[in-house]
């Protein structure tokens, strides 16, 4: 696989699935090549985009989410489609990455690493959650912080587990947090 990868990289670009390369092994690839241009990458609901000069990671945009953000969930998409094309890649304001390739590969493999211990934690993906009407009592004349508050706002009973964590600036923050309130009872499973 290795092999044609690098027949292809001499060429205008390559592409392949996902579940057949991981995206820390292309973006090891391309470091090692010193590649420059834009590796694509997209499931059925989801797009991003990293853009490398030398090898070196310089940009990564995605959804609503730019610059490391962005790098980090990348690398937890198993399932979908890459495209790597040649080229000298324009970087989208608000997405530059300053940080050195390995660095943001070994942070990004502590973070999957600590989603994952913390998905024991959490209720499956596609739970909705209500903030407990018990909250006040709860809280015991304690204030909750903005970042909280703005949290429970998110959980209305509508909104999924994934679909908030999808939407969160930063999304291990975000786990770790409703993880902890919903072992306080702060947040429960919407009544069927």
């Amino acid at each position: 696989m290795r092999k044609a990868l690098r027949a292809a990289a001499r060429s205008k670009g390559f592409s392949g699935r996902l579940s057949d390369l991981s995206l820390a092994s292309i973006v090891q690839f391309l470091e090692l090549e010193q590649k420059n241009g834009t590796l694509e990458i997209f499931t059925k609901d989801r797009r991003g985009a990293m853009h490398f000069r030398s090898g070196r990671i310089v940009g990564a945009v995605g959804g609503r989410h730019a610059g490391e953000m962005a790098f980090y969930r990348f690398l937890g998409w198993t399932e979908g489609f890459f495209q790597f094309e040649i080229g000298n890649p324009e970087v989208p304001a608000g997405a530059a990455i300053t940080a050195d390739t390995q660095a943001l590969l070994l942070e990004g493999a502590r973070r999957q690493d600590e989603l994952k211990r913390l998905q024991a934690a959490l209720p499956p993906p596609r739970t909705c959650l209500v903030v407990s009407p018990r909250l006040d009592a709860l809280l015991q004349g304690r204030r909750l912080t903005p970042d909280i508050s703005r949290l429970l706002g998110q959980f209305n009973g509508q909104r999924t587990v994934a679909e908030v964590l999808e939407e969160s600036e930063d999304d291990l923050k975000a786990a770790e947090v409703i993880a902890r309130l919903v072992t306080k009872g702060i947040l429960t499973p919407r009544a069927a």
